[in-house]
């Protein structure tokens, strides 16, 4: 009797055990889900971010040529013409004898002379400040383009890889141009894989600011960016190379962790994220080092044929 009793106890105890450990594994999940969600809008956030540093920076150089216009406009050659002009409206009832006879009159031509040489260099200038000041502007659009684009896609798709490499360095461009960066790009035009593009493009974007970060950190000359492709019997792997500052051993181990990491205004989430994201889509993301000041090498792997890829 007493041995049934224990016997009945202890099954209800497990039974307790088990839908508690259940229980608290259900409340886990739902804390990591949780926790991924307010990870991915903080990324998003930093995207967005990035892009509107992007755009000020283009906005910037947009007012620096409206200013150099409005500069050369109120200059001298301008100021100049309008004087002969007032000197030629005076004596425009005798102009023949005034330029004729009169020294000051001589001097007159001599100044409209140099005063179209002028105008020719100035006008050459224009154009040059215009030129920018468009493809600034075709810039700006390219990005808001881009972030249309990738707004609200979640499904997973078959993409050409170029084009979303294509679209990151557009929302990347003007911080390469500053930067002086050389990107090399070789990976085929018709190769194709299926992804999450919003999360993918999420992934580029990153690895290319922690790329550009790393080059400006360094006096090296060679600063170039370079993204190229391997194709194995069951895998594609995308490689993306900086010549920048490298990275420790010690901190290879943890660059995809939760929270590391060596930026001063860094919050750890932008690699770990990357690394969440490559395993939605059936992927992995490595790192490669040969050391500090000897560049990195980010190398993204994707199942090819692609696997089914998750749609959360």
């Amino acid at each position: 009797m007493q041995e049934r009793e224990a016997k009945t106890q202890l099954e209800a105890a497990e039974k307790k055990l088990i839908d508690t450990n259940q229980n608290l594994e259900a409340e886990l999940n739902k804390r990591i889900e949780e926790i991924l969600q307010k990870e991915y809008k903080s990324e998003l956030a930093d995207i967005t971010t990035g892009t509107l540093h992007n755009v000020k920076n283009i906005l910037t150089s947009i007012k620096v040529s409206s200013d150099s216009i409005s500069k050369t406009l109120n200059g001298a050659s301008f100021k100049t013409f309008k004087s002969a002009n007032e000197t030629l409206r005076e004596n425009i009832d005798n102009i023949y004898d005034y330029i004729k006879n009169n020294p000051k009159g001589d001097k007159l031509m001599q100044l409209y002379l140099k005063i179209d040489e002028t105008f020719d260099i100035e006008m050459e200038a224009f154009r040059g400040y215009l030129r920018r000041i468009k493809d600034s502007v075709d810039t700006i659009e390219k990005i808001v383009s881009v972030q249309q684009k990738y707004g609200v896609s979640s499904m997973a798709e078959d993409l050409f890889l170029g084009d979303i490499i294509e679209d990151a360095f557009i929302m990347q461009a003007k911080s390469i141009d500053v930067n002086k960066i050389k990107v090399e790009n070789t990976i085929p035009a018709e190769l194709k894989i299926k992804t999450l593009k919003r999360k993918f493009l999420h992934i580029l974007i990153n690895l290319i600011k922690n790329a550009l970060e790393a080059m400006t950190k360094t006096h090296v000359k060679d600063r170039k960016l370079a993204f190229s492709s391997e194709q194995a019997e069951d895998s594609i792997y995308i490689k993306v190379q900086d010549t920048g500052c490298g990275i420790s051993e010690e901190n290879m181990k943890k660059l995809f962790s939760h929270g590391f990491t060596t930026k001063e205004n860094g919050h750890g989430f932008g690699l770990h994220s990357c690394s969440v994201y490559m395993k939605e889509m059936g992927g992995k993301i490595d790192v490669y080092s040969a050391g500090e000041g000897k560049g990195t090498t980010f190398t993204l792997k994707f199942p090819f044929p692609a696997e089914k890829v998750s749609t959360n």
